[in-house]
């Protein structure tokens, strides 16, 4: 088996996505377009090398999570980064959230709050309503946990809390 045919779905969007932003960069007329290409091309070559340097540092191949830990990494630099930013200048806030835009193209979609509770109801539904109690909520915290990287942790926490009273 080749290394091309085992290379990750998000490898090949990440691959796929800077060569077309290159393109966009040395092809186009328009400002916009050149820097928003340029600006594109800057951060997924920021995020291959995060990348790169996990899957090196642990032996082995590129995977879909090292794509996942390398762009939330990113995202909380960047988020970090504009939050401090006191006098930037209009242009560093439009590249911060454009970097910030195209790192968020590889994390999951998150549920809403509407679904979080959803699911955990279901959860906690589950459980026999005497077995319902702070010792076994644990347990429910743990089924939880296996969905953290699509949804907000603080909010199901608060909530799964909530139900036990």
């Amino acid at each position: 088996m080749t290394v091309d045919a085992i290379k990750s779905d998000m490898l090949t969007k990440l691959t796929e996505m800077k060569k077309n932003s290159m393109r966009d960069k040395m092809k186009s007329e328009d400002p916009i377009r050149k820097r928003d290409g340029g600006i594109e091309c800057a951060i997924l070559s920021i995020l291959q090398t995060s990348v790169n340097t996990l899957a090196k540092e642990g032996n082995r191949e590129i995977t879909d999570n090292d794509i996942l830990v390398s762009a939330k990494k990113l995202i909380k630099q960047n988020s970090q980064t504009r939050n401090e930013m006191k006098n930037g200048t209009a242009e560093a806030y439009v590249v911060l959230d454009h970097e910030l835009f195209v790192l968020n193209m590889f994390l999951p979609s998150q549920m809403t709050e509407a679904e979080i509770i959803e699911f955990i109801d279901g959860i906690i539904n589950a459980i026999p309503v005497e077995e319902r109690t702070r010792k076994n909520q644990g347990a429910v915290m743990a089924k939880i946990k296996e969905k953290s990287s699509v949804m907000d942790m603080s909010f199901a926490g608060k909530y799964a809390s909530s139900k036990f009273s």
